[in-house]
């Protein structure tokens, strides 16, 4: 959590004072005290989250939002309660042993924060803490804690849905090829520090074109989210499988301990392509060709590995002699790849 000190807010207070010392003169001798109601109300009515506490932490204000955010009831005696009390862990050492302390040095300190409402609910906020000297006399000194902060909710949530779409396929909500090649990479790092294999299965569909000519590009669509859905449940949590094209689809499997580990994977794979796909009144039945490239570390590339499963899968697709439709309004033959096939071996 970064934090900063500087002058920012001291100019706000500034202003408030020369418009005090400039009293006696005004035209208008209420001004102070109306501009005093009008900076209450904006304070109370405000979005943002405004808290002001004692200097051993004890709550002395919260405004409307401050209450409804984090769940304190406008009725409860905020003396009670701790402005620590509203802090994540982590964020509660930031306030105690960074942000307060830079308040009592320097005046003022500003970051980002999380807050816990009383439900547990996290709020991300970015905030603003001051220390305000109110008397200070040789044996006294009455400091408050002042502190405005925003709430950062929607603006994480904007944040985490740009990266998804960044990082993912729209239609299907697999990983794209950029994320793909960042899991690919991390994967064969650690099979190099680790002795590991990883596996890369490129899934090509067999005669998918012919769903979308016959069927309509809806219902391809629809066979697709569902295949995506249908191959993400084949894996582990720590594999990957990304849509790598139209009709294709590579499967990364990190960590791999030998052969007989990706072939059952392959036959996982094939099992969950064999069930017709329903889509109204049609029973579709989607094969594929699958090609396997094996490494052992990074000392390759990773599109040279790509390049290798790739070429693996256009071998069993030559090897493969089409078949004929198994549902004859729409449908493209049902056509495997063994782990026994010479194209499915480690090139």
């Amino acid at each position: 959590m970064n934090g900063k000190q500087g002058p920012g807010p001291r100019v706000g207070l500034a202003l408030a004072r020369d418009a005090s010392a400039a009293d006696g003169e005004s035209v208008m001798p209420g001004c102070p005290a109306i501009l005093r109601d009008c900076l209450l109300r904006l304070v109370e009515e405000t979005p943002a989250l405004a808290m002001a506490s004692s200097r051993k932490g004890r709550l002395l204000y919260m405004n409307e939002s401050s209450r409804r955010i984090l769940g304190v009831d406008g009725t409860e005696p905020l003396l009670a309660l701790s402005l620590a009390d509203f802090y994540s862990s982590v964020a509660r050492r930031t306030l105690l042993n960074d942000a307060l302390p830079a308040c009592l040095d320097r005046g003022y300190w500003h970051g980002d924060m999380v807050l816990v409402a009383r439900d547990g609910t996290e709020v991300p906020v970015s905030q603003v803490l001051m220390a305000h000297v109110l008397r200070q006399t040789r044996k006294t000194d009455l400091t408050v804690f002042s502190s405005i902060a925003w709430d950062l909710r929607e603006q994480k949530r904007t944040e985490r849905a740009l990266r998804h779409q960044a990082t993912h396929d729209a239609l299907t909500g697999l990983p794209n090829r950029m994320l793909l090649r960042d899991r690919l990479t991390q994967g064969m790092r650690a099979a190099e520090r680790h002795g590991h294999h990883v596996a890369v299965l490129f899934v090509d569909l067999n005669g998918f074109k012919k769903i979308n000519d016959r069927c309509g590009h809806e219902a391809g669509d629809v066979a697709l989210r569902t295949l995506a859905r249908r191959l993400a449940r084949c894996l582990r949590s720590e594999d990957t499988v990304a849509r790598y094209g139209g009709d294709e689809f590579v499967v990364v499997i990190p960590d791999m301990g030998g052969p007989h580990e990706y072939a059952s994977v392959v036959r996982r794979i094939e099992a969950a392509l064999r069930e017709p796909i329903g889509i109204g009144d049609r029973n579709l039945v989607i094969g594929a060709s699958i090609g396997i490239a094996v490494c052992r570390g990074d000392s390759e590339d990773v599109d040279d590995v790509l390049r290798r499963a790739d070429s693996s899968m256009y071998r069993v697709k030559r090897g493969r002699v089409s078949g004929a439709p198994s549902d004859r309004r729409c449908a493209s033959a049902d056509r495997r790849a063994s782990p026994q096939d010479p194209g499915m071996n480690h090139l």
